[in-house]
Formats: C-alpha cells, structure tokens, sequence
C-alpha cells in the first residue's frame, strides 16, 4: 500500500526490523536456555580439516541473498528479477551437485504452491468487489491493525490475507505488514516458509511438536510485534 523503492522500505523498517529481531532472539534464549547451557558444558573441541574448505550451500545461499537485496534496492519492481535469480541459483546449485533436482521439487510442494496461488487470485478478486476487509483494517489503529493482520495471515496464510486485507491504502501500512510478516509465527498455517519446512521435517521423520513450535513462536511472535510496533510508533 505504500508504492515506495526497497532503499526507502529499507530506512522506514530498518528499526522495527532491528527491534523485532531483538526481542526474538532474547524469547529463544530465554525459552532454550537449558539446552544451549547443555550444548555449551557438552560441547567438544572441533574436529581437524585435512582438506581445504570448498564452497557449498551456504556460499551459494549468500550469493543469492546478496543479489537480492541489490536488485530489491536498486530496482522499482524487483519481483520478477528476484525469481529469475532464485531459479538461476537453484539450477546452478543442482548442476554443482549441492542440491538434488527431484528433492527440490518435492520439497517445493507444487500442489500447495498452486493452490495457494489459486486463493490468493480469489481473494484479490473479492477485495476488489468487496472493500469489508480492507475497510475493516483502515479503520484500526496500529496495534489493532498488526493484530488484525497476524490473525488473518494464521487463518489463511500471510500470502492471501495481504491481498484481501491490501486492497487499497490503510491507515497504518506499516503496523499491517508487520502482522502479515511476524503474526505467522504464531502458528504453522501463517507462512508458506514454515509449511514447507514442516513438511521437509516430516518427509525426513523430524517433524517437532505442533506444542513445541507453539511454545517458542506464540510468545516470540508477540515480544517481535510488540518490539517493532513500540520503535515505529516512536
């Protein structure tokens, strides 16, 4: 709802970001203590390397997020270009070796792509006959409307309550984006991120506790929104 370039997003949501990402990792922290206390008197002194170090994901993983977040900031509409990079990467990294085509593509999970493309297009077709949603939000003030966002995003996934809720200017763009973007972690059905994630750890019979996930997101998503509402309403 704000038509801005991403070195303009970049300044307005630098803090909140900085302020979500604060009260997280203090939440994890605090939430994990014990085992990171175990994992710290446990822990043995590294193994030795014989062979010199060779690039793998991670550095293939940092190329494609540094493009990026050139392209985000440099580029109006970047979207396209940001694809074009993600699949250029993908590909370069499944010819190298470091990634297996097939499990990409089952760890994509095309039907629920789909079929989230598919709700999504519907949903914008409403907002664009219906203005309930989006008038809703626009009368809301920040905090209710990062609430209104987070619930939304967990009902029917981030992607598709931007949409409806988006439609048109709101009053606090911002507050609205960081529900849409920190309210997911409240529960496993807000991002297509952690869906797939879910379902890789599933596939590989290490899928944690749906109270688990609750446990450490629930009170993390509620300190970062609180966090970042609190520095941008400054």
């Amino acid at each position: 709802t704000e038509h801005v370039s991403g070195g303009v997003y970049l300044a307005r949501m630098a803090a909140p970001a900085l302020a979500a990402l604060a009260a997280t990792v203090v939440v994890l922290l605090v939430r994990f203590r014990g085992d990171l206390h175990a994992a710290v008197v446990g822990r043995r002194p590294p193994a030795q390397v014989d062979e010199p170090l060779r690039p793998g994901p991670l550095s293939v993983a940092a190329t494609a997020l540094a493009a990026t977040l050139v392209l985000v900031l440099v580029l109006p509409h970047p979207a396209v270009w940001v694809l074009l990079v993600a699949l250029v990467v993908t590909v370069l990294a499944v010819r190298r070796g470091l990634l297996d085509g097939g499990a990409v593509l089952r760890r994509l999970d095309l039907p629920v792509l789909l079929a989230l493309l598919a709700l999504s297009v519907t949903l914008g077709a409403l907002a664009r006959g219906w203005s309930g949603p989006h008038d809703l939000v626009d009368g809301l003030g920040r905090w209710p409307t990062t609430g209104v966002a987070a619930l939304a995003a967990i009902v029917m996934n981030n992607l598709p309550a931007s949409v409806l809720l988006s439609s048109g200017p709101v009053a606090h763009p911002r507050a609205l984006l960081i529900g849409l973007n920190l309210g997911p972690n409240l529960f496993l059905t807000g991002s297509l991120a952690v869906y797939l994630w879910w379902r890789a750890a599933q596939r590989s019979g290490e899928a944690p506790a749906v109270g688990g996930y609750l446990g450490a997101g629930v009170p993390a998503a509620i300190a970062g929104m609180a966090a970042a509402l609190l520095v941008l309403s400054g």
